[in-house]
């Protein structure tokens, strides 16, 4: 997904700096082949995979292991996979004639993706008390859970308000957690969505015997690092955050990343960046799904929320009657309208100032509402509440293997692997181009 994200955000860019030609059969073949890469049916059909071809055993991470590297059935369905992958590399290799720069331009953008090793903190300062500390960064005053490593202070001063508070120990942002599922979860969810209930294309038949648990897990925070004043900017910060799990079970029995770290910088007067590193996740069978939530304190009227959906602007409560309430594709992000006005010398209403814009660069999915995700397995008609009152925010899917029609059953399925996920919280004037 964020690989496919990337390239687009290049070839809008490109198309509109008139960086290329449009009709060279390089860059419409180029265009053909990333159309493929996000096609519905990813790979081999579900009932290829059965307890025959493909035991009740892989449900287990050892068991799964053993079988990638001699059960036919799963090597030809993982081929499948990598065939759909493929198109990705397919697509940039079409330009190496035409555009070689640009060629290269995708290689240089897709490396940030795939992080070869954690960061480094040499030119920061371990924090030792991160409950106490509070950092002034320009125009924000910056505090850090102790506990789950996510930001649970932030204060934005400037002249034109005294001061307006976006997180505190309810409210919080950029906090990580993974989610795992039983049988039962996917039965109350296949009642509500299935005419028939459960089936195999849907449903996880077998994964009882590996005892999976419904639960969500909080990583913990093990060290917070600042960089130090000596070597930044005036006004500006960076901060690493270091998290692992707090029990080793998510990682040991499921497919959580074994290793976290969270990068917070903080260099323009009005926004905030956001970067996620996870380390050697490894394939599990048994249902997963992996979250980071923005949860800013909106004081104001939480149906105001919109969503970049294919360019415009949706309303997230405006969903058509048994349509999906929980999960959303979204494309630049989502945005609070006019959180910051001024009264109008020229009339009796508000000028609307700044937009709360939340972005997201390479995480494609987000479900709204709710002081925690719910939105995998949910086909209730109501959508989550973002009220103040409910601490609701907006919980960005990072990975999940739920669906089981033409998607991959595990993730990754090319041996252990790295990834990175950005985000940014900016205050913006409504006229910024989004």
């Amino acid at each position: 997904m964020g690989s496919l994200r990337t390239i687009f955000r290049l070839r809008s860019k490109w198309i509109q700096a008139g960086s290329v030609n449009t009709s060279n059969s390089d860059f419409l073949d180029f265009s053909r082949q990333l159309q493929k890469g996000a096609e519905h049916t990813y790979g081999n059909y579900i009932g290829y995979i059965n307890d025959t071809a493909v035991p009740n055993s892989t449900y287990t991470k050892d068991g799964l292991r053993e079988a990638r590297a001699t059960n036919t059935a799963i090597r030809y369905i993982e081929s499948s996979w990598m065939e759909q992958r493929q198109f990705t590399d397919n697509a940039s290799n079409a330009l190496r004639r035409s555009y070689p720069q640009l060629y290269q331009q995708i290689q240089e953008e897709l490396k940030q993706l795939r992080p070869s090793s954690q960061p480094i903190t040499s030119g920061y300062i371990p924090v030792t008390d991160v409950a106490t500390t509070q950092f002034t960064c320009g125009n924000f005053t910056v505090r850090f859970d102790e506990n789950s490593g996510a930001i649970d202070g932030l204060v934005y001063s400037e002249e034109k308000i005294k001061s307006l508070t976006l997180a505190d120990k309810t409210h919080k942002l950029a906090w990580v957690q993974y989610q795992t599922f039983t049988e039962a979860n996917f039965e109350h969810w296949g009642k509500e969505y299935l005419k028939h209930g459960c089936s195999v294309n849907f449903c996880k038949f077998g994964m009882e015997h590996a005892k999976a648990e419904s639960k969500k897990w909080q990583p913990r925070l093990i060290k917070l690092y600042a960089k130090s004043q000596k070597v930044i900017r005036e006004n500006s910060c960076n901060f690493l955050a270091q998290l692992e799990w707090q029990e080793q079970e998510p990682v040991r029995k499921y497919g959580a990343p074994a290793e976290l770290w969270l990068e917070v910088n903080i260099v323009s007067p009005q926004s905030i960046s956001f970067k996620l590193s996870t380390f050697n996740k490894e394939a599990s069978r048994l249902p997963e799904g992996l979250w980071i939530t923005f949860a800013p304190l909106i004081e104001k009227d939480p149906t105001q929320w919109v969503m970049d959906k294919l360019g415009s602007w949706i309303n997230p409560f405006n969903v058509h009657p048994k349509g999906n309430n929980h999960l959303h594709g979204v494309w630049t992000g989502v945005k609070y309208p006019c959180l910051i006005t001024s009264p109008s010398s020229l009339s009796s209403s508000n000028t609307c100032l700044q937009d709360l814009f939340i972005r997201t660069l390479d995480a494609g999915v987000v479900s709204p509402g709710g002081s925690v995700p719910t939105g995998l397995l949910n086909y209730t008609a109501t959508t989550g509440s973002l009220s103040t009152n409910s601490s609701g925010g907006w919980h960005f899917s990072l990975m999940n293997n739920i669906w089981n029609t033409n998607y991959p059953f595990w993730l990754p399925f090319n041996g252990a692997e790295n990834a990175t996920f950005r985000f940014q919280m900016a205050l913006e004037s409504p006229a910024s181009k989004n």
